[in-house]
């Protein structure tokens, strides 16, 4: 007896054989997407590094000026906005733009600097990719550039006795936040200093009530060159002063006219004559609603050189006249610690703002103020001369 026959099954290793390819073709497609993928972000990346390196080398070619306003090398004062800058790389497949914005700021000498760096990636026909960068870059002589490493902490010599530097180390500490100093040549008035900020916050008279005020110290010393031509070593170590230079301290001696508000004298400024020198203080109150003050220091001798008007006659190559020299550093602008002929703006103390007294002339030739010697401390590369005042005429 015959057995019925199977059908034969044919084509069904055909049809597992393409699902298996077009699994596989799906499968291979995401991972040349994932490997394209990898690769542009890995390119993307590089560029990234790349640029990071151009804007760092930018920022620190910067801070790397080698004067403050000299024509020789990189200069502070030539750190300045700069439109887009074209850079080839030679390890990536871009070019990079450079942008370089710089603003200098209102208060204190510093430039902010904002560095950009743009570039296109390969999917790209523009820049569409930067990156950013932002600097604080200050005008610091690079001489004075290792101060930069010393501590910031104070010291027993920085703050005498706990105390505000400014406030001078004769002062006598009331044990209650505040000191009191009472100028010698003062005739016992007291000025109360705050041990914290240095600000003179009240002046006490002898028999009167204390009164309260707001006001900062300025203060220094006049020396004396007189007698003979002045040299460098003498704006270095000024001779010791004469007879006739004490006979010319006359007070007032040294007084503070504020801009568009004159002090009085005998309220502002106090001077002591020692030995080889003279040393003044100057109380010079604020006014209402401000905490600074603008104006000028002056010096007044009685034998001071003046200029010909009328009948009084040229003294300012006179044997017996005297000029005066005041020094200041060479930084623009002029600091008001580096006692300008002008102030502006004074936010505190200010200490250690000197005069130097020379001859005006030998009665034919007319003496210049002596220029400090810039190998020594402090260095003074330029220097301003008080002016010279015009008398008022007698002619009738």
């Amino acid at each position: 007896m015959n057995k019925p026959s199977r059908p034969v099954q044919r084509g069904v290793s055909l049809v597992e054989a393409m699902v298996a390819l077009a699994v596989m073709a799906i499968g291979l497609l995401g991972v040349v997407g994932l490997q394209a993928t990898l690769r542009a972000n890995a390119d993307l990346s590089r560029q990234r590094s790349e640029a990071v390196r151009i804007a760092q080398d930018r920022i620190d070619q910067l801070r790397a000026y080698t004067s403050l306003d000299d024509i020789k090398g990189e200069t502070y004062d030539g750190i300045a906005a700069a439109p887009g800058e074209r850079i080839t790389a030679t390890n990536v497949n871009t070019e990079y733009t450079l942008y370089q914005d710089v603003q200098t700021l209102a208060a204190g000498r510093a430039k902010t600097v904002s560095v950009k760096v743009a570039w296109r990636d390969r999917r790209s026909e523009t820049d569409n990719q930067w990156v950013d960068f932002g600097t604080l870059v200050t005008g610091v002589p690079p001489a004075l550039a290792g101060a930069l490493v010393l501590p910031a902490n104070q010291t027993v010599l920085s703050t005498p006795s706990g105390r505000n530097p400014a406030i001078p180390v004769q002062a006598q500490d009331n044990g209650d936040g505040s000191s009191t100093f009472r100028p010698l040549g003062g005739e016992g008035v007291g000025w109360v200093f705050n041990n914290v900020t240095g600000v003179i916050t009240s002046i006490c008279t002898p028999g009167l009530p204390c009164v309260s005020t707001k006001a900062y110290l300025l203060a220094g010393y006049v020396r004396f060159a007189t007698g003979h031509e002045p040299t460098a070593a003498d704006a270095e170590v000024p001779s010791a002063i004469g007879e006739t230079d004490q006979d010319s301290v006359l007070s007032p001696f040294v007084t503070v006219q504020r801009t568009g508000s004159p002090l009085p004298a005998a309220d502002s400024c106090v001077h002591r004559l020692y030995a080889g020198f003279v040393a003044y203080w100057c109380a010079v109150p604020l006014g209402t609603g401000t905490a600074v003050w603008s104006g000028r220091s002056t010096l007044h001798l009685s034998n001071l050189a003046t200029l010909p008007v009328g009948d009084v006659p040229d003294t300012r190559s006179s044997a017996d006249a005297v000029r005066v020299c005041r020094y200041t550093t060479a930084l623009r602008p002029t600091r008001n610690v580096d006692h300008p002929l002008d102030y502006v703006d004074v936010g505190g103390a200010l200490t250690n703002q000197n005069f130097l007294v020379i001859s005006a002339g030998d009665g034919s030739n007319r003496y210049a103020c002596p220029a400090d010697d810039p190998d020594t401390q402090p260095m003074t590369l330029t220097l301003e001369h008080q002016p010279e005042p015009v008398p008022t005429s007698t002619t009738p």
